[in-house]
């Protein structure tokens, strides 16, 4: 996780963008956690992409194929409310398929900071939002 975070931190202030980085880092600490965990190893490989002045896009591929469910965790639960915070401060985010495995991604915005989470966040069972693609990234395979 701290090779992910070091990636994106550094991304972020390069571009000028360093009120991103608390939002990004949890993003990515939470994706690149679910990667590890749900793909059956810790090879992954992190993406960041500034997608317009003011976006930026975080990408985690594993090699896993299996897209995430949405589940509300049990309020005992200890684990599974990651995607639920990743939901709460990105504009969007979603799952997609690619070869080899999926890549989860999330976009943040300075517009989009800090918003509540939407009423996908409170649909149980409801798949993720799938969308692909993605250009001017930074990218680190971590292991």
């Amino acid at each position: 996780m701290r090779a992910a975070r070091g990636l994106v931190r550094s991304a972020l202030h390069t571009w000028g963008m360093a009120s991103f980085v608390p939002d990004a880092l949890v993003a990515v600490s939470e994706l690149a956690s679910n990667a590890v965990l749900h793909s059956g190893g810790p090879e992954i490989e992190v993406r960041v992409c500034r997608s317009g002045p003011d976006r930026v896009r975080i990408e985690v591929t594993d090699r896993s194929r299996f897209l995430p469910l949405h589940t509300l965790p049990q309020p005992d639960a200890e684990s599974g409310r990651g995607l639920l915070l990743v939901d709460a401060l990105a504009d969007r985010w979603g799952a997609v398929a690619v070869d080899g495995g999926k890549c989860v991604w999330a976009e943040l915005s300075a517009h989009g900071q800090g918003q509540a989470p939407s009423p996908l966040a409170r649909m149980p069972h409801a798949p993720w939002p799938t969308v692909g693609g993605a250009s001017n990234a930074s990218s680190s395979r971590a292991k």
